[in-house]
């Protein structure tokens, strides 16, 4: 036989191959549609808790983000005196998370009066790393957090 039996058309014009794809493609367009509207609800979920579209946006534009094998603490020194502001802050805070083998810090300004800087105008950089420097390890010591006035 030349060709199989999906390539025989029924009553509608439609062979077994293309009632079989447009099954498939259904299927699938289905599937992509739910995990497309779970990601929207999760999207908006961060938005609403961030204050906002207006404050969602001005947070993400600007923060940093950097991925490194090693963090050195002179790095970091850098990034705050790139960004510091005398008016505004007084320091700034490093925390340090393990994350599946990996470091992450994070690196916000602190306020005149004491408190990190958490809003959207403030800069912030978060850095994924696999180590950090020694000079950085010294400075830590056995804390989860340090400032840098």
């Amino acid at each position: 036989m030349l060709f199989d039996e999906s390539f025989i058309y029924d009553e509608s014009g439609k062979n077994g191959f293309q009632k079989d794809f447009e099954k498939y493609a259904r299927e699938v367009v289905k599937k992509w549609g739910e995990k497309a509207f779970a990601y929207y609800a999760d999207l908006k979920k961060t938005v609403d808790d961030m204050g906002g579209l207006e404050s969602f946006l001005k947070r993400i534009w600007n923060g940093e983000e950097k991925e490194t094998d090693i963090f050195s603490f002179k790095e970091c020194i850098e990034w705050v005196k790139k960004y510091f502001n005398q008016k505004e802050h007084s320091g700034a805070a490093v925390g340090k998370v393990q994350d599946n083998k990996r470091l992450i810090l994070k690196v916000c300004f602190v306020a005149q009066n004491g408190e990190p800087l958490s809003d959207e105008e403030s800069p912030y950089l978060i850095v994924r790393c696999n180590d950090i420097d020694k000079t950085f390890k010294n400075q830590f010591g056995d804390k989860d957090v340090i400032l840098l006035k």
